[in-house]
């Protein structure tokens, strides 16, 4: 680049040199210029991409105490952080005091930007006379790398601890604010939430969230920065889904005839159970519930009939009566789930023989109504409640038919959902929502058969998902963060087993084979 040039003047000039002699000075010597002071004409403040020159140079003006010009003076332009480097380095003040070089600044945004002013005088004095400083810019996108989560293992269907995140750095290695960078599944099935984003200013992208598919094994997943030439794009991030991690609880009438029982098995643990209430004869007929805070939610029939609530929502376990009509024998259907925002809906076999009835808990108590009356009612239901807080039900009609209610207070349709002959009415179901998509996992008309069925589009659809075990008198379902669903089913030898996947691919393990004949009468997983 061409530079400006600063005219320089003669030292000071014949004149000066007249006075001098006039005053018996001696005229060689190096003039005495009195204070010297300096203005920072233009160029401070500036802003440029690292490792270039800034786009204005940098001027100042020396002047004496009368406030004039100083011509001739040696200034030296002196880069004292930031690893930059000055054109010239000196130059002398031209007639009107004024003197300029050109910056190039170092390679780091993360060093300060400074150039100081200096000078030697006649009398051996040093002076610093100014400062300058800059604002050193990343440059264009040049790479892109890995910054966290990549190589990570957890269960199938459920989200990685840690997002994937990525660094978008130039050339020098310093990191660029506001790049737009895409995170999209490649394989394995799965899901990314928040894929669409932009780096901070510390260069780092980060996806929402990465939930794996729903089967075992690799999962593959990049991440795209908007913009050509940039080393290593797209990053690839791979982690290893497992069969699904899995919390149980469950709930099983104690020893003494009034002990409610509430057990939990975290992943890969052991059972743990503690006493949750012993306030009413317990009947054979519990549900259990996990909230979305964690918080268990336990519902029973007594021996009377009457249904009653236990939970520990407050932080010990508390009992209260839910419905005191008498609803029939202590093994008519009942169960549990929780609203999105924690609180308990119970479905549950009314007096009458077709009656299936809904109880929510308000802030003035429980309250309940009709919502079916379609079918005689057998003694297995379900409830599920999804994320627009629609309720869904699924029962047992006492053919053996599976039969699915859904709706809101006051506004309830009863459709089939499955109808095939030769299934029992004691055959256990359940039933969940994946957001608002109806998913139910039952036992089907032979003694092997785990059945998954999905609502879409009005008609219920179902497949076998397993065939592995005889089944027993057991079965919750839950849906998998990534895609599909995950059973749990009991096989009539006592063991727990857990089916996964997604439609047309299932695949079975064990999960406990602690065969504790007490363990459950009721259970809920919740995948961690």
């Amino acid at each position: 680049m061409p530079k400006s040039n600063f005219p320089t003047a003669s030292a000071f000039g014949f004149a000066s040199l007249l006075l001098a002699t006039a005053c018996g000075q001696d005229p060689t010597a190096p003039p005495d210029l009195g204070q010297i002071s300096l203005l920072v004409v233009s160029g401070d403040g500036q802003s440029g991409v690292v490792g270039t020159e800034l786009p204005q140079p940098l001027v100042i003006r020396a002047t004496n105490s009368r406030g004039a010009g100083i011509a001739d003076l040696t200034v030296n332009f002196h880069v004292t952080s930031g690893a930059g480097n000055m054109f010239a380095g000196s130059a002398s003040t031209n007639s009107r005091g004024v003197a300029a070089d050109y910056w190039t600044l170092g390679t780091s945004i993360a060093q300060v930007q400074a150039v100081e002013v200096r000078a030697v005088l006649a009398n051996g004095q040093k002076q610093i006379l100014g400062v300058f400083t800059a604002t050193a810019l990343p440059g264009p996108a040049a790479k892109i790398v890995a910054q966290a989560g990549e190589g990570q293992t957890t269960g199938a269907g459920t989200s990685v601890p840690s997002p994937p995140a990525v660094q978008v750095l130039d050339q020098y290695g310093n990191p660029i604010p506001d790049v737009a960078v895409t995170f999209a599944v490649t394989s394995g099935g799965g899901s990314v939430t928040g894929g669409n984003t932009t780096t901070n200013a510390g260069g780092i992208a980060t996806a929402g969230g990465w939930a794996l598919g729903p089967t075992e094994g690799d999962n593959t997943l990049t991440a795209t920065a908007i913009g050509s030439g940039i080393v290593g794009n797209p990053v690839t991030f791979t982690a290893t889904a497992t069969p699904p991690l899995v919390i149980l609880h469950a709930v099983y009438k104690g020893p003494e005839i009034r002990d409610v029982v509430y057990a939990t098995r975290a992943v890969g643990g052991v059972w743990t159970s503690e006493l949750a209430a012993s306030n009413n004869d317990v009947g054979t007929a519990l549900a259990v519930a996990a909230g979305p805070d964690g918080k268990v939610h336990i519902v029973y029939r007594a021996t009377s009939g009457h249904i009653h609530y236990v939970t520990n929502r407050t932080g010990s376990w508390t009992t209260e009566p839910t419905y005191t009509t008498t609803t029939g024998p202590d093994d008519a259907a009942i169960a549990i789930a929780t609203t999105p925002s924690g609180d308990p809906v119970v479905a549950f076999k009314g007096p009458g023989i077709r009656e299936v009835r809904v109880a929510r808990r308000t802030v003035g108590g429980w309250v309940d109504e009709l919502a079916a009356d379609n079918n005689d009612v057998g003694p297995r239901m379900a409830v599920a409640v999804g994320s627009d807080n629609v309720i869904h039900v699924a029962y047992r009609a006492t053919g053996g038919h599976v039969h699915y209610v859904f709706g809101t207070t006051g506004s309830w349709v009863t459709e089939p959902l499955d109808i095939r002959s030769g299934m029992a009415q004691t055959n256990t179901l359940s039933l969940s929502v994946e957001g608002t998509v109806p998913i139910s996992g039952f036992h089907g008309n032979f003694i092997r058969e785990v059945i998954y069925g999905t609502r879409a589009g009005g008609v219920w659809n179902a497949e076998t998902a397993a065939s592995n075990n005889d089944v027993g008198d057991l079965v919750a379902i839950t849906p998998l963060t990534g895609g599909g669903a995950m059973i749990v089913y009991r096989a009539t030898g006592g063991d727990l087993h857990q089916v996964w996947g997604a439609p047309g691919a299932w695949q079975t393990s064990a999960l406990d084979v602690s065969s504790d004949a007490r363990l459950p009468s009721a259970i809920a997983a919740v995948v961690q």
